[in-house]
């Protein structure tokens, strides 16, 4: 997934395109995967930081595109934002999205 997420990045900076990308989100089924996700992304060098929760405006700090990638659970998305729940309409509506164990 990460090479993937690499190519990608690559190919679409060579596109028009580039800058429309609101965020690279990778989805989870749980905690466990994401810390693991997040170790391995820092040691490949690629930026990632877990989506939170409580911050009301979780695109406050602009395009991420492709310079970041967001992590969640799916447990924690939803349709209403609630203490540990992310409401996905706040995710922005131009996003690569990447999912673990999708089977």
């Amino acid at each position: 997934m990460h090479v993937n997420f690499l190519q990608f990045r690559h190919y679409a900076s060579q596109s028009s395109f580039k800058h429309d990308l609101t965020r690279t989100i990778l989805i989870t089924p749980n905690e466990g995967l994401s810390a693991q996700h997040d170790r391995e992304f820092k040691a490949s060098g690629i930026s990632a930081e877990r989506l939170l929760t409580d911050t009301g405006d979780l695109l406050s700090s602009g395009k991420n595109g492709l310079r970041q990638i967001d992590y969640t659970e799916i447990t924690k998305l939803g349709e209403v934002d609630s203490v540990n729940v992310i409401a996905t309409r706040n995710l922005g509506d131009q996003n690569l999205l990447l999912v673990d164990e999708a089977h």
